[in-house]
């Protein structure tokens, strides 16, 4: 049986957690924190790829200067499904992936002779903590009334882009720029018992990048990606009543900051033309988180993939993806793998006249850290006219 000061100690770790992470006046909410939200933006039929390789429904999720392989006008979508971590995070707080009657990617591009423009949609940043059952605790009943609930706390970052790009033509190589200016739109919804926040906050960012072809050979690709910074003021309504131990907690703040950070990234890669029919690609990319939080370590992730057309109608792609977000040595994940994640990922392209039709399969769960294993499922879709 709990004393009541135990029981008080475990619903300021709890609401903590869920409210502010720090819990102390007028402190943060940090409403981006967990590694698994980040979405995997850049697989497509070509494993994982957005330096070179892009997709009609990714383009927003990757180097602008890649408008340059779009010939006719263009457009594209793509739909998601991740399975739930259940353990993903400190004191067994699972993961999930929420709005999945949204599209993961929607693009359109026209071709104006050597200019392409476009639009393209994205979601950056997805997740829902998953938590145990709580039960409802009173000054008059310290051992509980029964009563239990869960804790909710969603949070994802939509983007709009509008994207352009222009190529130079010599002496059979070509050079792409391209530029890409995004409206990025944060959403954050906590709930716990009869107190909730319900959050929005926009903010800009932008891409420029360059790609180099030496057609039938390889393809060279760069770009930055700028990191955002949203902050706002948010109110969070209560209604509790005076005899709740949850009044504690309530009370100490009803105003906080809602903060979501996103790294500056650079991205490298390359496509290299086997043969007629197989191609290597690869990408590296890496991310100053140390730029948004001292107490993680910059990182570089890194992928690569083999796509070999079987005719026609059909290509087939196969590869891996590898990330692994570290912390300091006084983060309580001071482990080098839990962490970890290596996607192996399994594409079919099929080409039907004026259709694309994209099935994609990512998996971690074989060489990866407890917290971050999971399956990824993607449909995309295309459209030349």
């Amino acid at each position: 049986m709990k004393s009541l000061f135990e029981i008080i100690l475990m619903i300021i770790l709890w609401s903590s957690i869920v409210f502010s992470q720090i819990l102390k006046i007028d402190s943060d909410i940090k409403a981006i924190f967990l590694p698994q939200g980040y979405v995997l933006e850049s697989i497509s039929g070509y494993g994982y790829s957005n330096a070179t390789k892009l997709s009609i429904s990714n383009i927003a999720s990757g180097n602008p200067a890649s408008l340059l392989d779009i010939q006719k006008l263009s457009l594209g979508f793509s739909i998601q499904l991740d399975s739930d971590i259940k353990e993903a995070w400190l004191a067994q707080i699972g993961h999930k992936r929420i709005d999945n009657d949204l599209p993961q990617s929607f693009g359109i591009i026209i071709p104006i002779w050597k200019f392409k423009i476009g639009y393209g949609f994205n979601q950056k940043y997805n997740t829902e903590l998953i938590w145990e059952k709580m039960e409802l605790t009173t000054v008059s009943q310290p051992e509980g009334t029964g009563e239990y609930f869960i804790p909710i706390r969603k949070t994802y970052v939509t983007t709009n882009s509008i994207i352009a790009s222009y190529a130079l033509y010599h002496d059979k190589t070509v050079l792409s720029i391209g530029a890409q200016y995004s409206r990025n739109k944060l959403y954050h919804i906590q709930q716990i018992w009869h107190s909730n926040l319900n959050h929005n906050d926009k903010k800009d960012s932008w891409l420029i990048g360059f790609r180099y072809d030496k057609p039938t050979k390889y393809q060279i690709g760069l770009f930055f990606e700028k990191g955002l910074a949203f902050k706002k003021l948010s109110q969070i309504n209560n209604s509790i009543e005076q005899d709740t131990l949850f009044e504690l907690i309530a009370n100490i703040s009803d105003q906080f900051y809602i903060v979501g950070n996103l790294p500056d990234k650079i991205h490298l890669g390359n496509t290299y033309n086997i043969s007629q029919e197989i191609q290597f690609v690869g990408n590296s990319t890496y991310i100053f988180w140390n730029q948004i939080s001292d107490n993680s370590k910059d990182q570089i992730e890194f992928s690569g993939s083999i796509i070999y057309r079987l005719n026609s109608t059909a290509t087939l792609s196969a590869g891996f993806h590898h990330t692994n977000r570290r912390y300091n040595e006084d983060s309580l994940f001071n482990s080098e793998t839990s962490l970890k994640a290596i996607y192996l990922i399994g594409g079919l392209i099929l080409n039907f006249r004026i259709v694309d039709i994209e099935l994609i399969i990512a998996d971690s769960h074989m060489l990866s850290g407890d917290l971050r294993k999971q399956t990824i499922g993607k449909l995309g879709f295309g459209i030349h006219l």
